[in-house]
């Protein structure tokens, strides 16, 4: 009997603490806090990589960082913001910009600036590393992929497209360089039966004087 009545409090005790609305409530913003402050580390510390690996010269703190978390960029491309920025020479900001307002893609930036965006990949994935977020670049490889995708599929003028259109508009020149060329031969051999004919009446109409 007295088992009994234990293993019911038990029980009771679990169904009060485990549905109390004050417990639950309590328990989700120590989760919460916990998130916001790793979050927070995590933005410091990239800040702090972005320093040490790009030997940045402008000021960032990881409030630039929790900023672009804001504009719905990852650790991964905030990282390749930062490489583009250093291979182009211009400024984070600028490049924001074009990725947001103008809806460029990371491929079509970088061309803008005649800047390899595998160059400021190299770089991002030097930052990721820095700051312990290994993890973070293979998401960084996937996004590049979708990127590339997603602007050749609505016209984006990246430097792949570019050299492609020159390849055509080359192999367009030689094509017509060729038919013309043909083209003239043809006229000669047909010029050369011409004159022979000529020559021949000619020395018929000689021989009858």
């Amino acid at each position: 009997m007295q088992r009994k009545m234990m293993a019911v409090g038990v029980v009771l005790a679990v169904l009060f603490f485990g549905h109390s609305p004050a417990l639950a409530a309590k328990g989700h913003q120590e989760h919460a806090s916990t998130t916001v402050e790793d979050l927070f580390l995590s933005d410091a510390r990239m800040a702090d990589s972005v320093r040490r690996v790009l030997d940045w010269s402008w000021e960032i703190s990881g409030r630039d960082i929790r900023h672009l978390r804001e504009e719905n960029l990852g650790y991964g491309e905030i990282s390749l913001l930062y490489g583009l920025a250093k291979e182009s020479g211009h400024s984070a900001n600028e490049l924001l910009h074009m990725r947001k307002d103008e809806k460029m893609g990371w491929g079509q930036i970088a061309h803008h600036f005649g800047v390899k965006v595998s160059d400021a990949h190299r770089r991002a994935d030097s930052i990721l590393d820095g700051c312990g977020m290994e993890q973070e670049k293979s998401r960084l490889r996937v996004r590049l992929e979708e990127d590339d995708r997603e602007h050749r599929h609505h016209g984006g003028g990246d430097r792949a497209e570019c050299d492609n259109g020159h390849d055509r508009q080359h192999d367009g020149r030689a094509q017509n360089g060729r038919e013309t060329r043909n083209g003239e031969r043809s006229a000669k051999s047909e010029r050369k039966p011409e004159a022979a004919e000529q020559g021949n009446n000619g020395k018929g109409k000689n021989n009858y004087r």
